[in-house]
């Protein structure tokens, strides 16, 4: 459905505990390792699913499952605004 590839110089084990922790009190979760997972969230827009990749500093998402209206563009924006602002 949609990939968004950036990289990601921060330590990657921490945003996988950050991100473990905000899904789960978002009636999400978040399944793998330092190197790849999957991950769901539901929302009141509706339900986000996907997988991610981590290599050599570079983080692969695939978006597996979105809510029809809701472009991948606007997906990765928000996605980047998360990691890179905190």
């Amino acid at each position: 459905m949609a990939k968004i590839s950036f990289n990601y110089e921060k330590p990657f084990n921490k945003l996988l505990d950050k991100l473990q922790i905000l899904l789960k009190n978002e009636d999400g979760y978040l399944t793998g390792d330092e190197s790849s997972g999957s991950f769901q969230i539901k929302s009141a827009i509706g339900t986000f699913k996907g997988k991610y990749k981590y290599l050599n500093k570079v983080i692969t998402v695939e978006i597996e499952k979105k809510p029809f209206f809701i472009s991948s563009k606007i997906i990765e924006s928000e996605v980047k605004k998360y990691l890179f602002s905190n």
